[in-house]
């Protein structure tokens, strides 16, 4: 880092220092531990510091292969109203959804920078603590709990001026068009819908309905990732409807892809609508008489989200920044919804498993968020999370991520005894060994039936994940699942590079370390060779299971 402080913490640990880049490029296999300290230089305007170089070292760690990978810490100072940091903690949220054997634990120092921080920086690593998210203000240790707030009290919906511009960015898409009747329903008259392309007949047809409806209302696109494009086309909106008044962001976009597949372009592209229109869009604020400033983000800014670490960098950095200008004495609320009923990006992606509820994440109907969304706008909220979650489904789905201390008195503890780790394979020892084989692979397409939530009797042991319908997303929860109930370490690509039921259980036993099942009937060549190819071969290949650049609101 720039000021200092890593020259001062290695001495303090006698450890060596070493440039993150260069780390990125080649692991020494000595490494017990990294403290990255590079996010401390990480700007609001460049976040390279906080998202492609810690990436690049994630995949670093991942790809050495090492059953003993070294634990990672990343140190930020005021991620919780620094945008550029809160990237950082974001991402973390995913690489340990993805890769938990790398234990990213997350230390923020205190913006105030006081005396005696490396004294407290070295106290928290040397102490050997599992504790995940951990924070220094004032001398005093906090550590990160999701809690239930109050629920705001039900009151009169809020009134929007008819004289008052209203701009929604992501304005042309389902959710855009939905907030602007809501808008309308309660008061509003005059809107500038900003959007990537131009509407599509469908929503042309509800823009014409507004505007039937008594609404002024100016369409126009453009990229909100490009500050100039966007304060020209806020200067031209307000010759012609007066001064800017609400600021809502829906824009955003998605580029899913596991940790290992993504690269700098793809991370940069995904924060570049979603958190550089935001910061455009609080530049321009600052000059104008804005009553509201509304950021829409998403749940996985708080539960993390495998195969989004993009996405959810982006939108764990909406929440600071909105919590800086709540700082600054300036309107902001930014609501980190879960998916929408019917609606959104959510709704239109869902996978072949269904819908995120059998996940453990409920849907939120429209008409509920709008409720919702008045209430929370008459409170002093800067940032408060909307999402139904069912505790039983989302242990069974994210078993290690539920036992996170970021969730012990959001999840509250289980109704009944859970199965702990390592049941799969107890319940396999105990078996005769001529019994082994069939009860591995059974209990193996069990698991797979989970995740495709299907009868088990539709697996097909020697049927590829592939045609199953697995994409990588899939692929990791079935590597969670089989974690968690084999009581082993297994990588993210497990499901490639064994792609079948009988591949699997014939690795899965070698892990374990008891008599392999018998010999899997021969796959086809497609199939066998992902044996043959490496973690970051495979890897390679995830990309092409994932669409990218789809519209996220």
């Amino acid at each position: 880092d720039g000021g200092g402080l890593g020259e001062e913490l290695a001495r303090r640990l006698a450890c060596e220092r070493i440039d993150a880049r260069d780390l990125g490029r080649e692991l020494p296999a000595s490494l017990a531990g990294i403290v990255y300290l590079g996010a401390l230089d990480a700007t609001d305007s460049d976040p390279e510091l906080a998202g492609p170089t810690p990436l690049a070292l994630v995949q670093a760690i991942v790809r050495a292969g090492r059953r003993d990978p070294p634990r990672l810490w990343l140190v930020t100072r005021g991620a919780d109203a620094r945008p550029g940091a809160a990237i950082l903690w974001g991402l973390a949220r995913t690489i340990a959804h993805e890769h938990p054997e790398i234990e990213p634990t997350r230390i923020d120092l205190d913006p105030g920078r006081p005396d005696g921080e490396v004294d407290l920086l070295a106290a928290e690593i040397l102490a050997g603590e599992r504790e995940p998210e951990v924070s220094f203000r004032g001398g005093i240790r906090r550590v990160a709990r999701l809690v239930r707030v109050a629920e705001p009290e039900p009151g009169p919906a809020p009134q929007f001026r008819p004289d008052a511009l209203q701009l929604v960015t992501g304005g042309l898409g389902d959710l855009g068009l939905a907030l602007a009747d809501w808008l309308a329903a309660n008061g509003a008259r005059r809107f500038f819908l900003l959007g990537r392309r131009e509407p599509s007949p469908e929503a042309a047809g509800r823009i014409r309905a507004l505007e039937a409806a008594g609404a002024r209302v100016l369409v126009r696109t453009a990229d909100v990732s490009r500050r100039e494009d966007l304060e020209a086309a806020v200067e031209s909106a307000e010759r012609e409807l007066g001064p800017l008044s609400g600021v809502w962001h829906l824009a955003g976009v998605l580029d899913d892809a596991t940790l290992l597949s993504l690269d700098r372009k793809r991370f940069l592209g995904v924060l570049g609508p979603k958190l550089g229109g935001a910061l455009h869009l609080d530049r321009i604020a600052r000059t104008r008489p804005v009553e509201r400033f509304v950021l829409f983000g998403s749940s996985s800014a708080l539960l993390g989200s495998p195969g989004q670490g993009n996405y959810v960098a982006a939108n764990a950095a909406l929440g600071a920044l909105a919590e800086a200008r709540r700082a600054g004495g300036l309107p902001a609320l930014a609501v980190e919804w879960g998916p929408w009923e019917g609606i959104g990006m959510a709704a239109r992606a869902a996978g072949p498993a269904g819908a995120s509820s059998s996940r453990g994440l409920g849907t939120i109907p429209a008409a509920t968020a709008f409720e919702i969304l008045g209430r929370l706008l008459a409170t002093r909220h800067s940032r408060v999370g909307v999402v139904p979650i069912e505790p039983r489904r989302f242990r069974e789905s994210y078993p290690k991520v539920a036992r996170w201390p970021l969730f012990e008195r959001l999840l509250g503890a289980p109704a009944a005894p859970e199965a702990g780790s390592g049941t799969l394979r107890r319940e396999v020892e105990a078996a005769r060994a001529g019994e082994r084989p069939e009860l591995l692979r059974r209990r193996v397409a069990e698991q797979v039936a989970k995740v495709l939530r299907i009868d088990p009797g539709r697996v097909g042991t020697a049927t590829p994940f592939r045609a199953m319908g697995f994409d990588s997303l899939l692929a990791l929860e079935l590597r969670n699942r089989l974690e968690e109930s084999a009581g082993v370490s297994l990588p993210a690509t497990i499901a490639w590079a064994h792609p079948t039921v009988e591949a699997l259980a014939e690795h899965l036993a070698a892990e374990m370390g008891i008599a392999a099942p018998a010999a899997a009937e021969a796959v086809s060549p497609e199939e066998g060779e992902l044996d043959d190819l490496s973690e970051e071969d495979v890897a390679a290949l995830l990309a092409k299971e994932l669409g990218g650049g789809r519209e996220r609101p």
